[in-house]
């Protein structure tokens, strides 16, 4: 909430509205862009990977499916008298 106060009141010292960040980041708006010396820049195709939807049940969809025609199986099976409980 303090934090809310001083973005308002220096937007109202600047003349900017306090819905907006016009101002409130001149001191650092013209700096270079940060590009590390340790870590190799990331390719484009990997970090839209980062984001990108991923299976977390590897597999999970296929077992489904096979429950699924089992199932259907057994109930044909029982339909036509050729399935018997053990």
């Amino acid at each position: 909430m303090e934090t809310a106060r001083k973005n308002a009141s220096r937007a109202e010292e600047t003349g900017n509205s306090p819905q907006t960040d016009n101002g409130l980041y001149d001191d650092i708006i013209s700096l270079p862009h940060h590009i590390s010396t340790k870590h190799p820049q990331m390719s484009a195709l990997d970090r839209a990977a980062q984001f990108s939807p991923f299976a977390a049940l590897t597999g999970y969809g296929a077992v489904i499916e096979e429950t699924a025609r089992l199932t259907e199986e057994e109930a044909e099976h029982r339909q036509t008298g050729l399935f018997t409980d053990a």
